[in-house]
């Protein structure tokens, strides 16, 4: 005898699975790292593999740290804040994207926000931004995901702050103000390049996709 699976079900790996639990994998992704960052034997390790810097990339050749320190966070407040936000933002883009737009949301959005990174401390001429200082962290990939969801639900009441209520259109302009005024004057150890770059990027992902229905 044979036995089949109802239509829409699949297992690990099919597109129903990845509907259901892509931005489990991705928490669970970030986990990972962030465990690993806590093991004093494999610090130096994580510094050079899962954290960037324009001299890095750039002099010492290390481009994959472009994607993997979209995973990485050293501590758990930077990775508690980012993964409240994803899941904030993150399930309503993922029901109107379907998983695999919303992985590649995520995914080259947080490679532009790394190259955004990269490349300010060059663009900007400013010695405020070493080219050897390090950054770490999803929120640029995160803004991707923010930036396109404020779009596609500008009205969506938050509550800011949990005590504040205000739109998504309106908290979505207030952070990227923060941003774009911590990029010229803030501390530059805050990556907001990358922060940027990630809303920028989402932004533009939204233009070229339209305003998406709901995936079903």
């Amino acid at each position: 005898s044979c036995s089949t699976k109802p239509e829409g079900v699949g297992g690990w790996g099919s597109e129903s699975w990845w509907q259901e639990h892509a931005i489990h994998v991705i928490i669970g992704a970030n986990i990972g790292v962030f465990v690993m960052w806590q093991s004093l034997k494999l610090r130096r390790f994580m510094a050079k593999n899962f954290a960037l810097s324009t001299t890095g990339v750039l002099v010492d050749w290390k481009f994959h740290t472009v994607l993997t320190s979209v995973f990485s966070h050293y501590d758990w407040v930077h990775l508690g804040t980012n993964i409240v936000t994803l899941l904030l933002f993150g399930t309503e883009t993922l029901a109107v994207l379907g998983a695999r737009r919303f992985v590649a949301l995520y995914m080259v959005g947080g490679l532009f926000s790394s190259c955004c990174q990269v490349a300010w401390p060059i663009i900007s001429g400013s010695a405020r931004y070493s080219p050897n200082q390090l950054g770490l962290g999803a929120s640029g990939a995160i803004n991707a995901v923010v930036a396109f969801s404020v779009l596609t639900f500008p009205g969506r009441m938050l509550l800011f702050y949990w005590v504040l209520p205000v739109s998504a259109a309106g908290l979505g302009v207030l952070f990227l103000g923060k941003d774009i005024a911590g990029l010229m004057l803030g501390d530059p150890s805050l990556g907001n390049p990358a922060h940027v770059g990630g809303a920028l990027f989402g932004g533009a992902l939204w233009m070229r996709w339209g305003r998406p229905r709901p995936f079903i």
